[in-house]
């Protein structure tokens, strides 16, 4: 008997030592602060499909730098570290108070997809890679 729960206890040890937790915000934090290029942005009545140099830059000073189709657009941004993004525009140099919030659906790597919800008819969604 005691040769069983020293086996058991020894097999629990095994895999949870092994185990890692890959929602670290100090982990996520490194992955989003990247150029990420663009593979797709879609809302209401925009689908757009990423071209060459297209790209989002998250820099860790809390700036978002997009750009697709020829246009540039600075963000300040915020990460809680696991899965939200918050976005402040900026309108006539003046930083938007009022955040548009992203759900970030993927987070690894080499993948960040990204989506909001503006009003029960219009989503957001971005896709992103490296």
């Amino acid at each position: 008997m005691r040769t069983r729960v020293v086996w058991a206890s020894t097999f629990l040890l095994a895999i949870f030592s092994c185990s890692k937790v890959t929602n670290d915000s100090h982990d996520s934090g490194s992955l989003i602060r990247q150029k990420w290029d663009l593979v797709s942005k879609n809302g209401e009545a925009l689908r757009y499909v990423g071209k060459p140099g297209d790209y989002y830059i998250f820099e860790g000073n809390g700036k978002l730098y997009e750009v697709y189709n020829g246009k540039t657009d600075t963000f300040n941004y915020s990460f809680d570290g696991l899965q939200t993004l918050q976005l402040y525009q900026y309108e006539n140099g003046n930083r938007s108070t009022t955040p548009i919030t992203f759900n970030l659906d993927v987070l690894t790597n080499h993948q960040l997809v990204m989506s909001a919800s503006l009003s029960p008819t219009v989503n957001l969604r971005d896709s992103l890679r490296r």
